[in-house]
């Protein structure tokens, strides 16, 4: 995996970006530009990152090269953050993604406790961060 924003520093491994999460929870969310359930929850997980600081939420291309989607970014006006580039798919293996968008959520302490397939609504994301957020 490689961030959009820093090419030089790839992470390989989930323990990796959890270690680089600071501790918090992270919601991790596989995409591609050809997919419109990925283009529809664009906005809601822009939001979301902007609104839940506290929570990690990575957005993670699906095989696309970098000057395509730095273009779907600029076409949509999209101001996202935690952007990685997964060349090969190689996260959506491991994670064990059959199709996108999928969503997968790891608590704080790198558990993984719940993986939703399909667009996110603002609800059902709003759930999420709940569901890793301390008591």
């Amino acid at each position: 995996l490689q961030p959009l924003d820093d090419p030089s520093a790839p992470w390989t491994t989930l323990a990796e970006l959890q270690a680089a999460s600071g501790g918090r929870p992270i919601i991790v969310n596989l995409w591609a530009t050809w997919c419109p359930p990925c283009r529809a929850e664009m906005p809601v997980l822009e939001r979301a990152q902007r609104d839940h600081p506290q929570v990690l939420i990575m957005l993670v291309n699906q095989g696309e090269p970098e000057g395509l989607v730095r273009g779907f970014l600029a076409r949509e006006r999209l101001q996202l953050q935690q952007l990685w580039l997964d060349p090969t798919s190689a996260l959506g293996r491991t994670l064990g993604s059959s199709a996108l968008p999928t969503t997968v959520v790891f608590d704080a302490q790198g558990r993984r406790i719940k993986t939703h397939v399909g667009a996110l609504t603002e609800a059902s994301l709003n759930l999420m961060v709940r569901s890793v957020q301390a008591p």
